[in-house]
């Protein structure tokens, strides 16, 4: 069964995923039971993962002068405040903490 999203509205679209989802939620719920019930029969248990690990939380190694609240670890992308300071004739290091 072809089911045409373009003519769909969006409150329709809506309930479409929600749907989806629940009949997702349903199967894993299912599955995650056959697995205990498994594993309770030969005397084993069982924990499940939420998913992604915590992520840990990196220390500040950069400070805007200007701005104290400002902080950067040094990852990913450069923030604004840096940038424009540097791209003014400021060198990263004069940010460290």
């Amino acid at each position: 069964m072809a089911i045409d999203v373009e003519t769909m509205t969006d409150e329709d679209l809506i309930a479409a995923i929600r749907e989806v989802e629940s009949r997702k939620t349903g199967k894993v719920d299912g599955v995650k039971a056959k697995i205990i019930e498994m594993a309770e029969s030969v005397g084993l248990s069982v924990r499940f993962s939420t998913g992604k690990p915590a992520r840990r939380k990196v220390a500040a190694k950069y400070r805007n002068p200007h701005n104290a609240d400002q902080t950067w670890a040094g990852r990913g992308v450069t923030p604004q405040w840096m940038a424009e300071l540097i791209s003014g004739g400021a060198a990263k290091e004069d940010f460290l903490i």
